[in-house]
């Protein structure tokens, strides 16, 4: 394990972990706390089964961030309508770019799952996506292949939290993963930060979509600008082979009005703005 990786649980030095004790105290906690994010520490491998068994029989959609079994620390975040939102309308946007390219056939949309790290069968490591795709044909199996691209969202301040976990991506996958794309999304300015990141890790990519504020400087409007976009989603990345141009095939470009409209949608949820 790196020593990336081992500075994971000191992320939010404000909020020191929290000790593993029974399921019921886990669980407990998760239902009353205030934090978006909660890291567990003494989270044996056996343990970690335990707890994503005990997530299902109570039905919780409390999402299993990241899991390192050597340090043996549990990363959960909370269900987040914002991050939802968003998930599904970049799902949409992806979906018919792909359709567009006659391409639906070869590509597998996965939406919120989590991708295991094993040595000799033992669970090394775990991390769930809000949203992941692959090439159906290259990688078809739910099982075994991992993703080429993984999509992970994160509350304000987040970012480096976030950018660990692409680190965690990359090296768990070995390199299997081609692209993560990070989103930030800070509910105090309603501005969203969005990171593209490529194995080595390198980023390649930083957009900002900052919400528009009327005159009074208080009252937020349906209107949003974009920073440095558009978000340029290489073709080979994604599919693991060249794009047959003769055939319509290109990279994935998300424009600055479909950011916008992603804005749009993402605070929707939070009914932080009006309809537009």
């Amino acid at each position: 394990m790196s020593a990336t990786d081992n500075s994971i649980s000191s992320v939010n030095d404000k909020q020191p972990p929290t000790t593993f004790s029974t399921l019921d105290n886990l669980f407990d906690e998760l239902e009353t706390t205030t934090s978006q994010c909660l890291v567990v520490d003494h989270v044996s491998r056996q343990t970690y089964e335990n707890i994503c068994a005990e997530r299902a029989e109570r039905r919780r959609r409390y999402r299993f961030f990241l899991y390192l079994g050597e340090i043996q620390n549990l990363i959960i975040t909370m269900p987040n309508p914002c991050h939802g939102a968003a998930s599904r309308h970049l799902e949409c946007v992806l979906a018919r770019k792909i359709n567009a390219m006659g391409l639906s056939g070869e590509w597998l949309h996965e939406g919120s799952i989590t991708y295991l790290e094993r040595f000799d069968g033992d669970l090394l490591s775990s991390g769930e996506a809000n949203l992941a795709g692959r090439p159906s044909f290259l990688r078809p199996s739910i099982l075994h292949d991992w993703p080429t691209i993984v999509v992970d969202f994160g509350p304000s301040n987040s970012m480096p939290l976030l950018r660990k976990k692409a680190s965690w991506w990359f090296r768990a996958s070995r390199h299997d993963v081609k692209v993560v794309l990070l989103f930030e999304v800070n509910t105090s300015t309603g501005d969203i930060t969005i990171e593209q990141w490529r194995a080595g890790p390198l980023r390649v990519q930083k957009i900002a979509i900052k919400r528009v504020i009327d005159a009074s400087g208080t009252i937020p409007v349906a209107s949003y600008e974009v920073f440095r976009g558009p978000l340029w989603l290489n073709f080979r990345n994604l599919f693991l082979r060249p794009p047959r141009r003769d055939s319509g095939e290109m990279d994935v470009v998300i424009n600055n009005n479909e950011l916008q409209r992603l804005a749009k949608a993402t605070w929707r949820a939070e009914r932080l703005i009006g309809e537009a």
